[in-house]
């Protein structure tokens, strides 16, 4: 259950779990952090 403690996160930045998810496969963590 590792997606769920990640997905709380993409909530927090106030990104949709939908989107979140897509844009995770194309890119790394690393990218999308600010």
């Amino acid at each position: 259950m590792p997606n769920s403690p990640r997905r709380a996160l993409d909530r927090k930045r106030g990104a949709p779990p939908a989107r979140g998810l897509a844009s995770r496969r194309r890119i790394p963590d690393g990218a999308r952090l600010p």
